[in-house]
């Protein structure tokens, strides 16, 4: 009997290109890289019909493969299209990202500064608070650290009602709107809070007025696009509850107008710029938007207590949040956008995006295709190595999540997704589409049959898979 020698991996940490936008359950990098290598050779052809996050397709396209990936997410295409780009970081792209972050600054004028006694401090962000009604006098209250009297659960302003000493569960009211309470500035390489003054919640009320302004004076339609009520995540996080009914309720209403204003400045520049360089600009404010939204929120022990979001596969909407500074987050996308490219720039691989199936044979190397791997045009007996990482059933629902970029990115996309054939299953159950484990097995057994057609004879598909359910 031969003696086999196991030698482990250790996951390394994600390298540039990951990091260019957020996506849900990356694999290690380095782990599918020795999957790479060890089931295909160069010049081979490796299929990953659940591309996601690309790791498959990126480090199969650094290794010398030709590469397909799938996915219904359009979300995914997007990213990992914009993931393997090289060369695009020239004069005339700096340019535009040197007016775009001038516009941006100018958007912000004075607003972003806050005086404390005789010192006038740049604002790193804001902390707020949503507002709920007592459920039992109707008092507005602040769901803040100062009210809250254990996670979840708070007292009602009003000295005079019973919950203002026995507390009520905030998940049950509504929200009725939010307040700024603090200003976290920096003086001397230390960041402290100041308590946001009434004047200066008048200097803030001012400048809403004139994002507005500029708004109207754009033509730019401030968009309502609805959450879906149907939705796994809705009875998971609570979303209507909590009001929260459209994707634009995730941003504050300042944020909202002054990204709304720099997409539409993004716009403008389309005709300067290659579709390259033009898709990743886009990218950098899609994912400046994860960095700019109401999720976003500080804890000592995470990120040097400097904002953090999307900590969790969910919509989790903390009571009290940070209003981050746009100018500041768009600079970070970008800066992760020239890093990544810098990166690819060091490997000698040539990106040829194909457009279909017969295109990557005659002519490319990269096909990503957005809809079922059962649909792409991938002939039989033609793919050497599958190697992919599906959906874990019920750990991420991952269109639902995805869709918080939809309404942003949607004129990218081309096409909405078709949850349908998306193969999860939910947690929650009993609603209309409420998805199964048998749903979930039905739509994944159509794409391991289709794998099974496309693979040649004698070659291999390795998955990873992750969840604590064994059925």
């Amino acid at each position: 009997m031969p003696t086999y020698r196991y030698i482990p991996i250790v996951a390394t940490a994600h390298t540039p290109p990951y990091k260019i936008h957020k996506y849900f359950a990356r694999r290690p990098h380095n782990v599918f890289e020795q999957l790479i290598e060890n089931f295909s050779d160069e010049n081979e052809l490796v299929l990953d019909p659940f591309c996601g996050g690309g790791v498959t397709i990126y480090e199969g396209l650094r290794k010398g493969r030709k590469v397909i990936g799938c996915d219904i997410n359009p979300l995914s295409i997007f990213v990992v299209g914009n993931m393997i780009e090289k060369d695009c970081c020239n004069t005339i792209f700096n340019n535009v990202v040197d007016d775009l972050t001038k516009y941006i600054e100018e958007l912000y004028g004075t607003s972003q500064e806050i005086k404390h006694g005789d010192t006038t401090f740049k604002i790193l962000w804001y902390e707020l608070c949503f507002e709920a009604r007592c459920p039992q006098c109707g008092c507005v209250t602040p769901l803040s650290s100062q009210t809250k009297q254990r996670d979840g659960w708070y007292f009602c302003s009003n000295e005079f009602c019973e919950q203002h000493l026995t507390a009520y569960k905030a998940a049950e009211v509504r929200r009725c709107g939010y307040r700024y309470l603090y200003a976290s500035v920096a003086e001397d390489h230390t960041r402290k809070y100041i308590e946001v003054p009434s004047e200066h919640l008048g200097i803030l009320k001012k400048h809403i007025a004139h994002l507005k302004q500029e708004i109207v004076k754009n033509s730019i339609t401030v968009p309502q696009d609805v959450i879906p009520i149907n939705w796994d995540r809705q009875f998971e996080d609570g979303l209507s509850k909590k009001g929260i009914l459209y994707f634009q309720d995730f941003f504050t209403k300042r944020n909202l107008y002054i990204l709304l204003l720099l997409k539409h400045k993004i716009d403008s520049f389309k005709g300067y710029l290659t579709n390259s360089q033009y898709n990743l600009l886009r990218l950098a404010f899609s994912n400046t938007l994860k960095e700019t939204n109401v999720m976003s929120f500080t804890n000592d022990g995470w990120q040097g207590g400097k904002p953090t979001t999307w900590s969790k596969h969910a919509y989790w909407i903390p009571n009290q949040f940070c209003e981050t500074n746009i100018v500041d987050a768009f600079k970070g996308s970008i800066e992760r956008v020239r890093k990544s490219v810098a990166y690819n720039d060091s490997y000698n691989y040539v990106v040829k995006r194909a457009s279909d199936f017969k295109d990557l044979i005659l002519n490319s190397n990269v096909f990503l295709f957005n809809g079922s791997v059962v649909n792409s045009g991938i002939t039989e007996n033609s793919v050497d190595a599958i190697i992919t990482d599906p959906p874990y059933g019920s750990n991420v629902q991952y269109l639902e999540l995805s869709h918080f970029w939809y309404p942003w990115n949607k004129d990218l996309y081309g096409v909405e997704p078709d949850f349908t054939e998306e193969a999860v299953s939910n947690r929650k159950k009993g609603f209309q589409g409420a998805k199964d484990q048998y749903s979930y097995e039905i739509n994944l057994y159509k794409v391991f049959c289709k794998a099974y057609e496309v693979l040649k004879p004698n070659r291999y598909m390795t998955l990873t898979f992750n969840n604590k359910d064994m059925s």
